[in-house]
């Protein structure tokens, strides 16, 4: 039964990030492909974002409150289905904008919800073998985009994402019911908020995410559109975010083992200047064939922030407070920090292009290194204080 049910997890994870894999290299040609400037484009992307900042903390509390997590996954997962068929029927920013929020609303609670669900009906252990699946599929996603736009309009993509999560929603409806085992239920209250706020390095740890995460809120928007631009074929924009995806795994899979409370932030530290190394030398070469080599990177920087980021929030909450650290660390990694990429990226892109927009990610970057490393420097002398 239970070699079933991690099936039945993994194929939803398999098929439900290949959806976004696509989507994700998708949206951005699509909406070049409609004739949007840039700064248009930056502002549609930075809606889906903000309704990330609100979804999941909703989605979640509703989960907690009837006490079926599966429910409102599916509920949310038939919600994004639906709404992304609107996206190529209203085809003008005034409806684009309100479109994509919706379906970011429905779209953000699925992945967190299914992380819930999964801890809350397996042993914590067997998470990554399971969650593994979600990198492949969504390498797989990218990576069939960018073969299909060779051949296919873009806007006719739409259905094959629409019918892969079609394919998810069939394995989320066989997934066993939730148990509603009441150790996981996670309820958010601001008043818990606000104690993390007061918590000094928990604090400074959310400024160091959004020095980070900011430039890649933008790479996230605007990578697909800077290697058309530079002469990437649609198979190579697919392949890029392939790559990506994959150069994630080793990392994930086996980094936790050596990772250590006294070396959280000098590897923070660590991701943010390679991020930074990263998006310069995009900026200022602007080959897509060095791009393609270099998002190999992505294992030793955006995975090993994650590794870091997790761990550290862990770490720096009290215990009645990690699943409102984790969430707090969500609506700012990949909600504020991407509202603000999104946005600030179409500006500085329409403005004076996609070679100054990565060279002032990578600047930005640089500086959440800097920080993160002078706070480990800092703590590092506290302790030797103590002793």
């Amino acid at each position: 039964m239970l070699t079933k049910t991690k099936r039945l997890f993994s194929g939803f994870y398999l098929l439900f990030y290949c959806g976004m894999g696509l989507f994700v290299t998708l949206l951005p040609i699509y909406l070049n492909d409609l004739g949007l400037n840039r700064g248009e484009i930056g502002l549609i992307m930075a809606a889906g974002p903000l309704a990330t900042i609100i979804g999941p903390p909703l989605w979640g509390y509703t989960a907690d409150h009837i006490r079926d997590k599966k429910k409102v996954l599916l509920l949310c997962l038939v919600g994004s289905l639906v709404v992304s068929l609107c996206l190529t029927k209203f085809p003008v920013v005034v409806a684009l904008l309100p479109i994509y929020f919706v379906y970011n609303f429905f779209q953000s609670g699925t992945s967190p919800l299914a992380d819930s669900f999964v801890l809350c009906s397996l042993d914590s252990s067997v998470f990554g073998n399971i969650r593994l699946w979600g990198s492949i599929g969504f390498a797989g996603g990218a990576l069939l985009c960018g073969q299909m736009l060779g051949y296919f309009p873009s806007s006719s993509l739409f259905l094959l994402y629409f019918l892969i999560g079609c394919t998810a929603l069939a394995f989320g409806f066989l997934m066993p019911p939730d148990k509603a085992n009441r150790h996981c239920d996670d309820g958010i209250h601001l008043r818990d908020v606000y104690k993390l706020i007061l918590n000094k390095q928990f604090s400074l740890f959310v400024l160091i995410v959004l020095l980070i995460m900011i430039p890649y809120g933008a790479y996230c928007s605007f990578l697909s559109l800077y290697l058309k631009e530079i002469g990437a074929t649609p198979f190579q924009i697919g392949l890029a975010w392939t790559i990506s995806a994959f150069a994630e795994v080793p990392l994930l899979a086996w980094g936790a083992r050596w990772l250590r409370p006294n070396r959280a932030w000098v590897l923070l530290g660590l991701a943010a200047t390679i991020f930074g190394l990263r998006w310069a030398i995009y900026g200022i070469w602007g080959n897509h064939i060095l791009i393609l080599l270099l998002q190999l990177l992505q294992s030793v920087s955006f995975g090993l922030f994650l590794l870091v980021s997790v761990q550290l929030v862990n770490w720096l909450t009290p215990r009645d407070l990690k699943a409102v650290g984790q969430t707090v660390f969500s609506s700012v990694s990949y909600g504020l920090s991407f509202v603000i990429g999104s946005l600030l990226g179409g500006y500085v892109a329409m403005r004076y292009g996609f070679g100054v927009l990565f060279l002032g990610a990578g600047v930005l970057s640089l500086i959440g290194g800097v920080v993160a490393l002078l706070a480990s420097s800092k703590l590092s002398r506290a302790i030797l204080k103590e002793e």
